[in-house]
């Protein structure tokens, strides 16, 4: 922020730019991402935003529009989400040839103060837009060979239609083809390695972390429904590596011991990954998943520490590593050889 105002700012992993609550209303409660956004566009701080994202989500309808803002839309459609509801609901009825003539009335509205919306086709005969009754009656009766077209005309007015572009592997397939890619995108071939722990001192461990997540999901789930998926966390980091899952225990026991001196766990403590998984897929904080009570911590605190020994002692064991080390150097030998072989020929 105290930089000379960028040309460009380049965000990635631009999912993670949202509301803290969400919730229709919560406008005004951004994550700390979303919030620098927001106040570099009120400051003037950025020419331009470039948000991109390959990330696979599940979104709340309002949360490309929270984007808009950032890229400097507003008007009538950011008054309220409300608004936008109401545009796409109405197109919903227009396609099905059940278009209200109140609902075609607020489409006129909205049209009217959208800047940059291209003009309708010739072919549907719809009045201007500023005689909004002349303009609701039109497309209330359009025929239904015409009501697709207008669907799309109105969809291409929408902000979300110029500001918002997904590219899809099918995408990318025909920019190829049309000579615009110099290269077609990667195909994966994925194959299974079925993995086991090939020692009994990991199988131990691992044993062990399991049966200290499967019952403090239970004691969690008991307190409330929900509460428990927080420890799939730790799941996935004793699936991961020794590293990964001692490094999660190690903030665990931080807040473990803020809750036994009846201190507020320091979120500061918490690992973004972790906490980033949270919020994307549960929408819960890894905080509450600590215990209520002094009493209920300090017996978790010596399993947790525990655990942290018997890893420790593991030291640099980890055959998992090895492995993927090994199948690694396997294909690199493999395309060291097709790549020798196609220079032969």
């Amino acid at each position: 922020m105290a930089a000379t105002p960028w040309d460009l700012v380049l965000l990635d992993e631009g999912h993670a730019a949202r509301r803290a609550s969400q919730i229709e209303g919560e406008f005004n409660v951004p994550t700390l991402l979303l919030g620098l956004l927001r106040q570099m566009q009120m400051m003037s701080q950025a020419r331009s935003f470039m948000i991109l994202s390959a990330t696979p989500m599940q979104t709340h309808p309002w949360e490309p529009w929270d984007l808009l803002q950032v890229l400097g839309e507003g008007g009538l459609w950011l008054s309220g989400f409300h608004v936008v509801r109401r545009f796409y609901e109405a197109l919903a009825s227009l396609e099905r040839g059940a278009l209200p003539r109140s609902e075609g009335m607020a489409l006129a509205r909205i049209l009217a103060a959208t800047p940059h919306c291209p003009p309708a086709p010739a072919s549907l005969g719809l009045p201007p837009i500023d005689d909004a009754d002349a303009f609701a009656r039109a497309l209330r009766f359009l025929p239904a060979a015409s009501r697709q077209d207008a669907v799309r005309w109105l969809r291409a007015c929408s902000p979300l239609a110029r500001r918002m572009h997904r590219n899809t592997r099918r995408t990318l397939r025909k920019y190829f083809e049309m000579g615009l890619l110099d290269r077609p995108p990667p195909t994966r071939d994925v194959k299974d390695d079925p993995f086991d722990f090939e020692t009994a001192e990991e199988r131990e461990v691992y044993e062990a972390v399991t049966s200290y997540i499967d019952r403090r999901f239970d004691e969690l789930e008991n307190q409330k429904p929900g509460k428990g998926f927080v420890m799939t966390i730790y799941r996935r980091r004793a699936a991961s590596s020794p590293v990964a899952l001692r490094k999660s225990l190690e903030r665990r026991a931080t807040g473990l011991k803020a809750v036994i001196a009846q201190h507020a766990p320091d979120p500061s403590v918490l690992d973004i990954e972790d906490a980033q998984e949270l919020e994307d897929l549960l929408n819960v904080k890894l905080t509450s998943a600590l215990p209520e009570t002094p009493e209920e911590a300090r017996a978790e605190l010596v399993e947790v520490e525990e655990l942290l020994d018997r890893i420790a002692a593991l030291g640099a064991l980890d055959t998992k590593r090895d492995r993927l080390v090994a199948r690694t150097k396997q294909l690199t030998e493999v395309a060291r050889f097709v790549a020798t072989a196609f220079r032969l020929r």
